[in-house]
């Protein structure tokens, strides 16, 4: 139980932090709007969902992957999977977030009806449907820095992702409501993966510094 907590402690550090600002959001919306403002970021975040099911599914994929390639060939087996499923995330989601700039209204109609006619809905599940494709990134780079054993990275950037959403929502969710709720979410988002991705180039350098490569050039390819 000890050994297993050593990394535990993090992996359950990172859900609770992760998990607040979600929790946190309609409480803020209903606050300074109302419920129909909450109801109507519900409505968008559930049709985003498919996408973040997605990401889920397949994180729950390459977790045991990246692991198993950092713990047998290091680096560079390691990062042909990052970029692989970077890769995959940016054709498919990325699509995805294109429809629904597109076509984010027509959606939200063939779901709803009219409900939700000109509130905006189509615009808030753009940008909801971009933030699952820039959080895919960071979710990929998590998944690596897990194999690397470098948790508390990960931590951080979970601090620092509920952080900027946090300032962004109050600044944003009093003037906008639900939309003011998706830019705050997508600057969290934007700041995660950043910090994610980031971290996890300077750890392929340190590795392969480690390792006698010189330079450590992340973008070095062994002969």
């Amino acid at each position: 139980w000890h050994r297993n907590w050593r990394l535990g402690r993090w992996a359950l550090a990172c859900q609770l932090v992760g998990q607040a600002s979600p929790y946190l959001m309609p409480w803020l919306i209903a606050s300074t709007h109302d419920v129909a403002a909450t109801g109507l970021l519900a409505a968008c975040t559930t049709l985003a969902g498919p996408a973040n099911l997605f990401v889920s599914g397949y994180a729950n994929h390459l977790t045991p992957r990246a692991s198993a390639a950092f713990a047998t060939g290091g680096v560079a087996r390691l990062r042909p999977i990052v970029l692989g499923a970077m890769q995959l995330f940016a054709v498919t989601l990325g699509l995805y977030s294109a429809a629904a700039w597109c076509l984010g209204d027509a959606i939200v109609d063939l779901v709803y009806g009219d409900k939700f006619t000109g509130t905006g809905a189509g615009q808030i599940l753009a940008i909801l449907a971009t933030v699952v494709l820039i959080n895919s990134f960071g979710t990929v780079a998590g998944n690596a820095l897990w194999a690397m054993e470098r948790a508390a990275a990960n931590f951080r950037a979970d601090v620092a992702t509920l952080l900027a959403t946090l300032v962004a929502a109050i600044c944003f969710v009093p003037l906008y409501g639900a939309l003011g709720s998706a830019l705050a979410t997508l600057v969290g988002g934007i700041t995660g993966s950043a910090w994610r991705v980031t971290t996890l180039f300077a750890e392929y350098r340190r590795e392969l510094v480690r390792d006698g490569i010189e330079g450590g050039d992340p973008c070095h390819r062994p002969a």
